[in-house]
């Protein structure tokens, strides 16, 4: 069976602080672009636009097993379409709005995937995420992705993830070797 993870680049330009998809660096940002993150007070239109996309697909016969808030939740420095959470920004995002509104919508058996960036960041994010019992209980584990390095794989940073959290999986969802 095929198992299906979504994961968006960014919420719609309108849910953004900086009303763009995002903006290159350039002299005048000193070449530090960004993807801008969630307008406060958007976040329940963000859950309702992934809800959205899984229900059109579900109406297609075409079932999503798993989703993450937002792909690459650091950012690529402005490079294309993107979206910042910090760990407690998702957070927050997952116990206030995501996981409440997957629930409401009958759509509980969605996991949630949290993080989905490189994996030498994974131990930040497990700390505060799975240590908020509330955001726990949405958590099906964390997504990750194998970048920046080939030969070295962060063993160190999946181990002592693994071994704080065992009760949550880590899924490889995006990389190459480099």
């Amino acid at each position: 069976a095929l198992k299906i993870i979504a994961s968006a680049w960014t919420a719609p330009c309108w849910m953004k602080d900086i009303d763009d998809w995002y903006l290159p660096g350039d002299e005048q940002n000193g070449y530090v672009g960004t993807g801008g993150s969630l307008k406060e007070g958007y976040e329940r239109y963000y859950a309702d636009y992934l809800i959205r996309y899984i229900e059109s697909y579900r109406m297609h016969g075409i079932d999503i097993w798993a989703l993450t808030p937002v792909n690459e939740p650091l950012g690529n420095n402005g490079q294309w379409e993107s979206m910042h959470f910090t760990p407690h920004s998702q957070n927050e995002f997952i116990k206030e709005h995501l996981g409440p509104a997957l629930n409401d919508k009958g759509l509980d058996d969605i996991r949630i995937l949290m993080y989905d960036h490189n994996r030498d960041g994974l131990q930040e994010w497990a700390d505060v995420l799975y240590n908020d019992a509330e955001t726990a209980s949405y958590l099906y584990g964390a997504a990750v992705h194998w970048y920046e390095s080939s030969n070295k794989v962060s063993e160190d940073v999946l181990k002592q993830v693994h071994d704080a959290y065992p009760e949550f999986e880590i899924i490889h969802t995006e990389g190459c070797i480099d």
